[in-house]
């Protein structure tokens, strides 16, 4: 009975320490359980802050993108107005760019003695010590054999004092070559008429510019300065007595075609080409003076000579500088 007993003991704690083995695996396995789901779970929301940080950093990636798109929109608009901008500066002559060269441009006035008289343009340079009006022969032609031709030169505003009448000698000219319509005269002063500035105080700031390539663009922005027949005003009240009043006249156009006729034709071979032009001229703006722009700087083209006439419309036509100075050595 006793060993029974015994046994019974023995099998109840083997039972119970089974049971306590079993309980013990049982209450790890929870707990390894109840860790892999906290491990998942922070995992999930490792995961999720990570998703959540992702879609803020894409969204500022976006962002940055198109405000790095619009920023280069707006650099390539600014540098395309900007080069707009330059172009147009480059290729635009202003006023203020004009201001200095006006009163350096001036009207001829041949009286032939007969009622009758003959109208031109003319500029001022310096060679040398000397001043000098440089125009068309074809001005002045009539007054080659005898008399004189008087040169006025404006005020640049109407308030201005005035500048002065002077006289010029035809007959006196001289030339740089026999292939040109040119002629240049020294100045005088006149000895009638009210005092006159003095002819080394008059403006000869056209003779400093450089003188534009004979490639010149076409398209170059041309200035014409002279004293043209459509900006000339009958200004007596009758007809009898004709009075007439003459104003410096500035037009603009472009460099149309170049005029490569004059480079070789008999007898003249001169060595440069002559330019047609879109500026409105007219009679008068014989012997006045073109100037154009290249690489921002004025600088003179030339002086305008003729109207070549089309079928629908005409060009006038500018004698290159380099070939009215052309000197066949």
């Amino acid at each position: 009975m006793k060993e029974k007993r015994t046994k019974i003991l023995i099998i109840s704690a083997i039972v119970l320490s089974f049971a306590l083995l079993l309980y013990l695996v049982f209450l790890k396995f929870n707990i390894y359980l109840s860790e892999q789901q906290q491990k998942e779970q922070q995992s999930q929301e490792l995961i999720l802050a990570q998703q959540k940080t992702f879609e803020g950093t894409k969204q500022q990636i976006l962002e940055l993108h198109k405000k790095i798109n619009d920023q280069s929109k707006t650099l390539k608009k600014n540098i395309l107005s900007n080069q707009d901008k330059n172009v147009s500066s480059i290729n635009e002559i202003t006023a203020s760019n004009l201001k200095s060269y006006l009163t350096g441009v001036g009207l001829i006035f041949c009286d032939l003695g007969n009622g009758d008289a003959v109208t031109g343009s003319g500029s001022l340079w310096m060679f040398g010590n000397q001043g000098y009006v440089l125009t068309n022969k074809h001005v002045v032609a009539p007054q080659i054999i005898n008399g004189n031709c008087m040169f006025t030169v404006d005020r640049l505003n109407i308030n201005d004092p005035s500048i002065g009448d002077y006289t010029i000698y035809p007959s006196e000219g001289k030339n740089w070559n026999n292939k040109t319509d040119v002629m240049i005269m020294t100045l005088f002063n006149r000895s009638i008429g009210p005092k006159s500035t003095p002819i080394e105080k008059l403006n000869y700031s056209i003779s400093s510019l450089s003188d534009c390539p004979s490639n010149i663009p076409l398209g170059s922005p041309v200035i014409i300065i002279g004293y043209p027949a459509f900006t000339e005003i009958n200004s007596t009240s009758n007809f009898n007595n004709d009075t007439f009043t003459f104003s410096r006249t500035v037009t603009n156009g472009i460099i149309s075609a170049y005029e490569t006729t004059v480079m070789n034709q008999s007898g003249s071979n001169l060595p440069d080409p002559n330019y047609f032009i879109s500026n409105k001229i007219d009679h008068g703006n014989s012997g006045g003076i073109a100037l154009s722009k290249y690489n921002d700087s004025l600088c003179v083209l030339g002086i305008p000579t003729w109207l070549n006439r089309g079928v629908s419309d005409n060009q006038g036509i500018v004698q290159n500088i380099k070939n009215v100075m052309y000197v066949n050595r």
